[in-house]
């Protein structure tokens, strides 16, 4: 790539000097709204909501700006993009756990939720899905004709709903469960 085209996508992935304070308000607040979007979705068994959670999370940026950070050696981005993801992380299982605490859904209901026991066991096709997802990313922003592919490639890599999976079953003392959606 030439040296413009690499600004170019660095913009698009790091969000430096006066473009970090707006850009960390819309990434809190979306990662909220798809935190409460997955969370209801899940203890509701509803696929369908859960689904709008992932369209309306913001992960996929700062992942693709880590993988970047890790790909190019620098250490500062990569500290950076680091702690925002992990704090990201924790701020949606606190969430998570907060609205889960408030629901009026019985325990044994929210626990038989398919939505749940998919987000909680997973295996080695997970993580090809989470690969391929990935390479599909970094593909679309490196390859910006391509964009039309983004959506999709989110919503494979959607971590909203295994984190908001997290949240729920430590609510209901589910430690078991959650350490499998933490996996996730």
């Amino acid at each position: 790539m030439n040296p413009d085209r690499t600004d170019d996508i660095c913009a698009q992935l790091y969000f430096e000097d006066a473009e970090r304070r707006p850009y960390v308000i819309r990434f809190a607040v979306l990662m909220a709204t798809s935190t409460l979007i997955a969370t209801f979705g899940i203890a509701t068994d509803s696929g369908p909501v859960v689904i709008g959670a992932m369209l309306a999370a913001p992960l996929m940026t700062p992942l693709l700006g880590l993988s970047g950070a890790l790909v190019m050696g620098w250490p500062k981005r990569q500290l950076e993009q680091t702690l925002f993801v992990a704090g990201a992380g924790v701020g949606a299982i606190t969430l998570a756990f907060l609205a889960a605490k408030t629901f009026s859904q019985p325990t044994f209901v929210i626990e038989q939720s398919g939505e749940l026991l998919a987000r909680t066991s997973p295996g080695t096709l997970d993580m090809s899905i989470a690969l391929a997802a990935g390479t599909a990313g970094a593909y679309v922003t490196v390859h910006r004709k391509a964009v039309a592919a983004l959506r999709g490639a989110a919503i494979a890599v959607a971590l909203i709903p295994p984190l908001a999976a997290v949240g729920i079953s430590m609510s209901i003392g589910r430690g078991d469960l959650a350490g499998g959606a933490l996996l996730l």
